[in-house]
């Protein structure tokens, strides 16, 4: 459920006692919502969702992104844009993300008792976890539920998140590192981060922010974007994963431009736990299934000549004048 702001006066001609009755409404109905999120980490609502990552060149399923759903009792699943801001005003979040890290493991030690090869599992990490003080005792014990030590999972923090303490963030990182957990900058491009900063930070993986990758194919500027991004990772070591991946083309362009990895809609929504286990077990390449539908639905892909020109018109559009 999503929460409607609150109209202020003049907006409407409904008040009680000078406040509009938009907002009270919405204030009961804000409370209410954090009530149940209460009860739904007490009663078990919460559910996560798995979107595979894919190695560019073959296609391979090299690791999921675990995502949070509510399954309300009336209202079916909600999802986590409408429920996580108040998570954090409400102070759940620490909590629920304990909760997010504890049953990522828990499904990566079912997989692997059923004679699967799990893919590392990534877990979203707000910046309120992050700053807390048993945050990363926290994560020792989720990885010692799995019983193989740090293999089963990785975190994932906003750029905006780092850049806020960095020094602070640099020794949390490090530390988490230590425990054999890799570390990703996610929606990198959308924040404000100082290069002379990036190869300080101990991570592991630049994810590309959607909005760069969905003009990929169109935009000169946002090519000149994200070909730059995965130059400077892999000149310092660090893998690339293109985020919001949803045709062909932009698979085709990104990997031409030798990004690592890629997520998104062409290759797998994200989708339920037994859902997740039977593409594992079927060892199959999504990659090649991404093209067949992709195919189907447009008759038209990149040409290489086409793409250098594109990439060519990108570094013209961003030299020096």
């Amino acid at each position: 459920m999503e929460l409607g702001a609150a109209r202020g006066p003049g907006q409407t001609g409904d008040h009680l006692a000078g406040v509009p009755v938009n907002a009270v409404i919405d204030t009961s109905e804000r409370n209410k919502t954090i009530e149940e999120l209460r009860r739904a980490l007490d009663e078990h609502q919460f559910m996560l969702h798995y979107q595979p990552k894919v190695n560019s060149r073959d296609g391979r399923i090299v690791g999921v992104e675990a995502l949070i759903r509510w399954n309300h009792p009336h209202r079916g699943v909600i999802y986590p844009a409408h429920f996580i801001p108040l998570l954090e005003e409400c102070g759940l979040i620490i909590a629920v993300g304990s909760w997010v890290l504890k049953q990522a493991a828990t499904d990566y030690r079912s997989w692997m008792h059923q004679g699967i090869t799990p893919p590392r599992i990534a877990v979203n990490v707000s910046p309120q976890q992050l700053r807390h003080k048993d945050f990363i005792a926290e994560l020792e014990g989720a990885l010692r539920i799995n019983n193989v030590g740090h293999a089963g999972l990785d975190i994932e923090i906003t750029e905006s998140v780092l850049m806020a303490d960095l020094e602070d963030c640099i020794e949390k990182l490090a530390s988490i590192r230590e425990l054999g957990v890799r570390v990703a900058i996610d929606d990198f491009g959308t924040g404000y981060s100082s290069l002379r900063y990036l190869a300080r930070l101990p991570v592991d993986t630049l994810k590309v922010d959607q909005s760069f990758i969905s003009m990929v194919t169109e935009s000169p500027n946002d090519l000149a974007i994200v070909s730059g991004i995965i130059v400077l990772a892999h000149g310092l070591n660090l893998d690339v994963v293109a985020e919001g991946v949803e045709t062909a083309e932009q698979h085709k362009f990104l990997r031409l431009l030798r990004c690592d990895q890629m997520q998104g809609y062409l290759f797998s929504k994200p989708i339920a736990k037994a859902m997740m286990e039977q593409i594992l077990k079927s060892g199959a390449n999504i990659t090649a299934q991404a093209h067949v539908a992709s195919d189907s639905q447009s008759n038209r892909t990149i040409s290489e000549p086409e793409f250098c020109e594109r990439r060519l018109a990108a570094q013209e559009t961003w030299s020096p004048k």
